[in-house]
């Protein structure tokens, strides 16, 4: 049972993670002035749960979290690249 969670919640963290990042990138190709922001990803959360129901089946935290780790990621890639 807390193998199967733990995979489950390994998936939704996924799927938020790459979700988001698909998204930004396309705001970033209309718009280079665009940046990530956490909180603007965040609140997308309630209405993508509402959209996949499988993502209610997740801890908020979990997803919280991959959005925390794709900050930081984007954090680290642009203070590299400065």
């Amino acid at each position: 049972m807390q193998i199967q969670l733990m995979k489950q919640f390994c998936g939704c963290a996924r799927y938020v993670y790459n979700r988001t990042l698909s998204l930004e990138k396309s705001l970033y190709k209309k718009d280079s002035k665009h940046s990530f922001k956490y909180t603007e990803a965040a609140n997308r959360l309630p209405e993508w749960k509402k959209k996949n129901p499988f993502l209610k089946e997740c801890h908020s935290q979990v997803l919280q979290q991959s959005l925390k780790d794709l900050d930081q990621a984007y954090i680290n890639f642009f203070s590299e690249a400065g």
